[in-house]
């Protein structure tokens, strides 16, 4: 019996295999939705895991990316924490201040600055993205055991390619993204929450002048 099989498809498939293992392999910045109003308690820290899926267009259309990440938070005071998150091939640094609370809602605003490598399969050519920005988040309680959050998210992107390293920094890309969260916060227990959620964000160019495909983020964490 001849093997119908062609050679030239098969090798096409372990192609786009390969392709998407690198874009899983190597996800680019992460815009975390299961950040919550309510702060780390004072001289406790808090631990979360998260599995989310990023939809991102680095200018060769849309692509998914696999995020797993790790954060951690310690609570200063009852108005401040600080912690940060850790995810593949990126890092975020962010504090939470309580700005006031009002019967079963809460509003905090949480500064943030995040530096991750960026996929390969991008055509701006960066290798390296820089994020600063905040984030206000206004928690409601539902239930005994379900919070509501909803975030504003503003934050610029600065985008390094080897040109802006090495010659001119006027290489470098720049971009403004600003959106919103829904996040919901279901303790499990006294110390553990699960907190699904997703992000979408709308990258404003600041060099051409235009807006970009939407970022949208989203998975489920758990809080302890």
């Amino acid at each position: 019996m001849t093997n119908s099989r062609d050679p030239r498809q098969h090798s096409a498939r372990v192609t786009r295999l390969t392709l998407l293992a690198s874009q899983v392999a190597f996800a680019c910045a992460s815009y975390s939705p299961h950040h919550a109003a309510r702060l780390a308690p004072a001289g406790a820290n808090e631990t979360s895991v998260a599995a989310d899926v990023l939809l991102v267009d680095r200018g060769l259309g849309p692509e998914l990316f696999a995020i797993p990440e790790f954060a951690l938070s310690r609570g200063l005071s009852q108005d401040w924490d600080a912690g940060g998150r850790v995810y593949p091939f990126g890092v975020e640094l962010n504090a939470r201040r309580r700005l006031l609370g009002y019967g079963a809602a809460l509003v905090s605003v949480m500064p943030l600055v995040a530096v991750s490598q960026v996929s390969a399969t991008n055509a701006d050519t960066s290798f390296v993205d820089v994020n600063a920005g905040a984030l206000l988040l206004n928690g409601h309680r539902l239930t005994p055991t379900l919070e509501l959050t909803l975030g504003l998210r503003s934050q610029l992107r600065l985008g390094l390619n080897a040109v802006a390293v090495r010659e001119d920094f006027d290489a470098a890309r720049w971009a403004l993204l600003a959106g919103t969260s829904v996040a919901l916060q279901w303790r499990l227990s006294p110390h553990t929450m699960l907190v699904p959620g997703v992000v979408v964000l709308c990258p404003y160019d600041l060099d051409r002048g235009v807006w970009d495909f939407p970022i949208v983020q989203g998975g489920a964490g758990v809080t302890w």
